[in-house]
């Protein structure tokens, strides 16, 4: 009687160390999922950051293009002289980037450019670039 008693014992103790195991298998292999689907989204975000950079080399190439052609017209330029502001203005306008939209692994990323700066959504989280064109540099992240 005291033997059935004994390997009863023994027994509930295994179960319990077999349950703590698995439970400790079943809270790391959802930490793991959690911390995979942050690391994609920390993904995304670098990929929207060398797009953006790469973005900014285009619209770079665009404006020193443009400003080639308008040192190219100089000869009817008496004429465009009161408008030459607005022409620079339409003409910086006319080499920002189309939005763009974009998939990374599981996260949708979806960018507007601007002037100064570039709006990025990642799902649901927001990221905004700001830049210098003329320098090619990223000034800061908000």
């Amino acid at each position: 009687m005291k033997n059935n008693g004994f390997f009863s014992v023994y027994a509930l103790l295994w179960l319990n160390i077999v349950c703590a195991g698995a439970l400790l298998i079943i809270f790391s292999a959802i930490a793991l999922q959690n911390a995979k689907k942050d690391m994609n989204l920390y993904d995304a975000q670098i990929a929207a950051i060398y797009r953006t950079k790469l973005r900014m080399k285009e619209m770079n190439q665009c404006m020193l293009e443009k400003e080639r052609e308008k040192e190219n017209n100089t000869d009817s330029q008496t004429a465009e002289m009161q408008d030459d502001t607005l022409n620079h203005e339409s003409d910086e306008t006319l080499c920002i980037a189309e939005p763009e939209q974009m998939q990374y692994r599981d996260v949708l990323i979806r960018l507007e450019y601007e002037q100064a700066c570039c709006t990025v959504r990642l799902n649901e989280q927001r990221l905004k670039i700001i830049y210098d064109i003329a320098s090619l540099s990223i000034i800061d992240l908000e």
